[in-house]
C-alpha cells in the first residue's frame, strides 16, 4: 500500500492497471505479466513509487525493473532511504619492501552514515581471525591507507579493510602480498696498488647491493690479525715495525648490513722493504 512515501517495504502489492507498463528492455507488459511478477515477490522485498504510481518492482535475488511508459517516467531509481552498513573495497598493497608495506582500501558508500571505525585486519595466515588490527578511527567515503613497518622479510601477508557504523559492519575481500627477500650483496676484492714500504691502497668493488645500500669497508690483515674500519677506497698505513723488510699482507672487502656481514675474496700484497 502507498501512504505518500517515496519507497516502502512490500506488505500488499497493488498495481495501477490504467498505466502502460514496460520492462527494462522497453517491451510492453500486460496486467497478467505484472501479476505473475508480483506473485514472485515476498514480504520484505523493495518497491518504489513516484507520485502515487508504482514505478519499480524488485523481487527476489535477481530483480526486475518495470517503469511507467511515456511522460513522467522517472530518470533514475534511488535506493530506499534509511541507513545501511558501509561498502568497502580492499585495494592492493603498495610500497612493499623487505620489512614494510602500505595497506590500501576504499569506502565507496557510507550507508548514509559515516563509519565510527575503519580498520585494516592483517596476518601471516589467510582468513579470520586476523592476529592484527589497525584502527584508523572514524571516516566516510574515500581512500584509506596504513603503513606497516615491522614485517618479516620474504613472508606472505594477508589483509582486508573493514568498516562499522550503527547499522553494522562491512568487510572487504582479502588481499595478499609478499615482502621482499633480503639477498646478500656480492663483491670483488681487487689488487692493491701504490704499494710502498709503509703503505698501500686497497681496492674492492660491490657488484650488487642485494637489497639495500650497505655500509662497506675494507678489512686487511697484518701480523696483529685482521683489522677493519677503513673506508672503501681509502689508503692504509702498514705496521711500521714490519716496514724494515718485505711483509705479506692479506685484504678483503667486507660489506656490512643490518642483518650481518658478507665478505669478498682475499687478495694479497707485499710491501717494499726499506
Amino acid at each position: 500500500k502507498h501512504y505518500g512515501l517515496d519507497a516502502l517495504t512490500l506488505h500488499e502489492l497493488r498495481i495501477d492497471v490504467d498505466k502502460e507498463w514496460v520492462d527494462e528492455d522497453g517491451q510492453p507488459r500486460g496486467v497478467s505479466d505484472l501479476k505473475e511478477l508480483a506473485l514472485g515477490m515476498t514480504k520484505g522485498d523493495t518497491l518504489q513509487v513516484v507520485g502515487g504510481v508504482l514505478v519499480k518492482i524488485s523481487p527476489g535475488p535477481i530483480g526486475h525493473e518495470l517503469t511507467t511508459h511515456g511522460p513522467g517516467q522517472p530518470t533514475a531509481w534511488e535506493p530506499p532511504p534509511g541507513k545501511t552498513v558501509p561498502t568497502v573495497v580492499t585495494d592492493d598493497a603498495t610500497d612493499i619492501t623487505a620489512t614494510t608495506a602500505v595497506l590500501n582500501g576504499r569506502m565507496t558508500w557510507n550507508g548514509r552514515e559515516d563509519a565510527d571505525h575503519v580498520y585494516f585486519d592483517w596476518d601471516t595466515d589467510s582468513g579470520e581471525p586476523y592476529a592484527n588490527t589497525e584502527d584508523l578511527g572514524p571516516g566516510g567515503e574515500g581512500s584509506y591507507e596504513k603503513e606497516l613497518t615491522t614485517l618479516a622479510e620474504g613472508t606472505p601477508y594477508f589483509f582486508r579493510i573493514r568498516a562499522h557504523n550503527s547499522r553494522g559492519e562491512s568487510k572487504g575481500a582479502e588481499k595478499t602480498f609478499t615482502t621482499e627477500t633480503i639477498v646478500a650483496p656480492t663483491m670483488v676484492t681487487h689488487d692493491a696498488d701504490e704499494i710502498t714500504a709503509t703503505g698501500a691502497k686497497l681496492h674492492g668493488e660491490v657488484q650488487d647491493t642485494g637489497w639495500e645500500p650497505p655500509n662497506r669497508y675494507l678489512d686487511w690483515y697484518n701480523l696483529s690479525g685482521w683489522l677493519s674500519g677503513y673506508d672503501y677506497g681509502q689508503e692504509i698505513t702498514i705496521n711500521a715495525a714490519a716496514a724494515g723488510a718485505q711483509t705479506n699482507y692479506q685484504m678483503k672487502l667486507t660489506v656490512h648490513k643490518g642483518l650481518g656481514d658478507s665478505s669478498g675474496s682475499v687478495c694479497y700484497l707485499k710491501n717494499h722493504a726499506l
